[in-house]
């Protein structure tokens, strides 16, 4: 048997010896939580129990009307019907979850109900409850933690997608002595940002290559202001046509042919 059920027989048990026997007598209110001191974040449940005799008036219990204070959430409500004897008893439980760290009081209770044959709304007043809230979670802080993991999450996207539209970084190469095959591998990274129309990215390797080149090539490029015209790109204009780009890649291509055929010294 769980220790809520031993917490109801006992409230049943101790109203049933409150109750005159063999009388009708008005409904009986009783309020319990199952902890009175529990951590922030937790759950606890809130035990409302409305007992009578049984005899010749029948009562229609309505669920009790909860007032909680703004620090508390209410979860959720079960309620059932019970008889144990003469008495009758409906049982509502509600979990509870508080938010805030402090003593909180949860006022007296409203719980409207009516008499069979009667068309006379009555009410039942529950005695106030108290529990004490301890540990460090606070709704500031939740929201706190939760705005910081959704800007961790909207970063590592915006990575992954910057990553897939571009491809793999190309590995750094030393101004004045590239390799030969980083050259190749620079060519092809500018080939496929040529190919997919990206112009900025496009750019982008063609600047980095040129950086890579002896110096006496890179003079080759000298009409090119790299940077003025990435920006151009980046906010929205066209400072190079569609023919322009496939030039500046057809040269980068004879650059790099007389270079190969060259043995250009600053070649690794």
């Amino acid at each position: 048997m769980s220790r809520s059920d031993l917490l109801l027989l006992r409230l049943l048990f101790l109203l049933l010896l409150l109750l005159p026997a063999g009388a009708a007598a008005q409904p009986r209110v009783s309020v319990s939580l199952e902890e009175s001191r529990i951590r922030a974040g937790e759950t606890v449940r809130l035990h409302i129990v409305v007992s009578w005799s049984a005899g010749e008036k029948a009562y229609q219990i309505s669920p009790p009307d909860l007032e909680l204070p703004e620090q508390i959430r209410r979860i959720g409500m079960s309620s059932s019907t019970q008889g144990v004897g003469d008495l009758r008893s409906v049982h509502f439980v509600f979990t509870l979850r508080p938010e805030e760290k402090g003593t909180w009081t949860i006022p007296a209770i409203d719980i409207p109900y009516h008499v069979s044959g009667d068309t006379e709304a009555y009410h039942l007043r529950g005695e106030p409850v108290t529990l004490e809230v301890t540990g460090w979670f606070t709704r500031r802080l939740a929201a706190g933690i939760g705005g910081a993991l959704l800007l961790v999450a909207a970063t590592i996207a915006w990575l992954l997608y910057r990553q897939r539209r571009g491809g793999a970084a190309p590995a750094p190469t030393t101004a004045g002595s590239p390799t030969r095959s980083d050259l190749e591998a620079r060519l092809a990274e500018l080939n496929r940002h040529r190919l997919a129309g990206e112009a900025g990215r496009f750019y982008e390797t063609m600047r980095d290559l040129v950086a890579a080149l002896p110096e006496r090539a890179q003079r080759d490029f000298a009409d090119l202001d790299f940077d003025p015209l990435i920006e151009g790109i980046k906010y929205g204009g066209r400072p190079r046509s569609s023919r322009e780009i496939e030039e500046d890649y057809r040269r980068m291509e004879r650059t790099l042919k007389r270079l190969r055929e060259g043995e250009d010294p600053g070649i690794g």
